[in-house]
């Protein structure tokens, strides 16, 4: 039962337009991340990962690594507002196996 309103808040958080992702620096990642945030983790000035909640519901945290160099990398920028974008897309490959890009806040399905 809670899984299944978990999954109905993360749909409607999705659907609205004025509900948008927004950033929050921490120095640790949480243990169970909020929907509509991503953490950058390491602060403003030495970010090195992103972790958030899973977009579709399934309830699983995804964690990106920030840092380029070996291997696969995002960046997240924020606007003045807060409002979060994520390049390139997400695409889990296990699990749920969603796809999608994070950009000005929305989540554009893949």
């Amino acid at each position: 039962m809670l899984s299944a309103m978990k999954a109905a808040r993360r749909w409607v958080w999705n659907l609205w337009p004025w509900s948008r992702w927004k950033v929050a620096y921490v120095d640790d990642a949480p243990d169970a991340p909020r929907v509509g945030r991503v953490y950058i983790v390491g602060g403003r000035e030495h970010p090195f990962q992103a972790v958030m909640d899973c977009p579709c519901g399934c309830g699983s945290p995804i964690w990106l690594d920030l840092v380029p160099g070996g291997g696969a990398h995002w960046t997240a920028k924020a606007d003045r507002r807060g409002v979060v974008s994520l390049s390139p897309s997400v695409w889990r490959t296990d699990g749920c196996r969603s796809h999608f890009v994070l950009k000005s806040g929305s989540v554009r399905w893949c």
